[in-house]
């Protein structure tokens, strides 16, 4: 906090200001100060210069998705990739561009039923899906592996350059998708 001392009639006001009022909040500040986002965070900050300045850049907009860690762990467990702290840069860099969104911060109330694109393949798109009656709809994003609920209270978080979302579940890139029937060799039940 920054201390501003001001003289009143004889009388010193001891002012405290945030210091928020002195610099904008990025993508990237609030997804590292949320505790579930620890590991986004580090995806960030480690999938390269240019993914850590996009979430920094205050003249770019984007709307992020952001897995919890529990979610995180959970996939890389899944998908045997071992510890997702110690995963490659490139690893990092697809699971973090999988759920962002360049272009503009979009909030929950602004999404409808249909596609998102993320870029200009169908292995790009998101499906979202709206359900739920007015003021109490629930939120799906649909991959091109799997579907992740939006996690409505966590959400909406505005900073200069877009809007985070928080998700249970981490959308997995296209390149990481089982085949059905590598889902059905990893079933207990079906292998033989």
């Amino acid at each position: 906090f920054t201390e501003h001392l001001c003289e009143c009639h004889n009388a010193h006001l001891l002012l405290l200001l945030p210091p928020t009022l002195f610099y904008q909040v990025t993508v990237l500040d609030i997804v590292c100060a949320t505790p579930s986002l620890q590991l986004f965070c580090l995806f960030i900050n480690e999938a390269g210069e240019s993914t850590r300045n996009l979430f920094l850049n205050p003249a770019a907009q984007s709307t992020v998705f952001a897995p919890i860690d529990a979610a995180i762990r959970y996939a890389f467990y899944a998908l045997n990739l071992g510890d997702p702290e110690k995963a490659s840069e490139s690893l990092m860099q697809r699971i973090v561009s999988a759920t962002t969104l360049v272009g503009e911060g979009v909030f929950l109330f602004e999404l409808k039923d249909g596609f998102l694109s993320r870029g200009g393949s169908s292995s790009d798109i998101l499906i979202v899906e709206v359900v739920g009656p007015k003021w109490l709809e629930q939120y799906f994003l649909t991959g091109p592996c799997n579907r992740a609920h939006v996690l409505r209270p966590f959400s909406n978080k505005k900073g200069v350059n877009g809007v985070v979302h928080v998700l249970d579940t981490m959308l997995t890139p296209s390149v990481l998708c089982k085949t059905l029937c590598e889902l059905l060799e990893l079933n207990p039940v079906t292998n033989i």
